[in-house]
């Protein structure tokens, strides 16, 4: 939908006032090389560091002892972490630039609702 919108924002809000087109290939081409670098990251992450477990003993008033694991933190998270903060960051700048835009097009309105669902649900 992100993509979608950066169209919408490319041809409404075109200062030139030229006509611009932005195909579908051309989306696709931006969906792709996105797809890509995430999977690079992944492939790299998972390469250089593989993830671990630790586990983790609790009990209670030393009764009842509970054993859990739990996967470790590494800097690769905090990495992935910030991408996806950038991302929600343009995705809250593409939706409200477009807001001037028809409402037969406009879908600021649904990326908002996803972006404060992200952040305050932390899906």
């Amino acid at each position: 939908i992100a993509l979608k919108t950066a169209r919408l924002r490319a041809i409404f809000l075109n200062k030139v006032l030229r006509v611009r087109v932005v195909t579908n290939k051309k989306l696709m081409a931006y969906l792709m090389t996105f797809l890509a670098a995430n999977g690079l990251f992944i492939v790299i992450w998972a390469t250089v560091e593989a993830p671990k477990a630790e586990t983790i003993t609790h009990s209670f008033q030393g009764k009842f002892p509970v054993q859990y694991q739990r996967c470790t933190n590494t800097v690769w998270d905090d990495i992935a972490l910030i991408v996806r903060l950038c991302m929600l960051g343009w995705g809250a700048w593409l939706a409200t630039s477009i807001r001037s835009v028809p409402l037969a097009f406009n879908e600021s309105k649904y990326i908002g609702i996803a972006i404060y669902n992200w952040v305050v649900l932390g899906a």
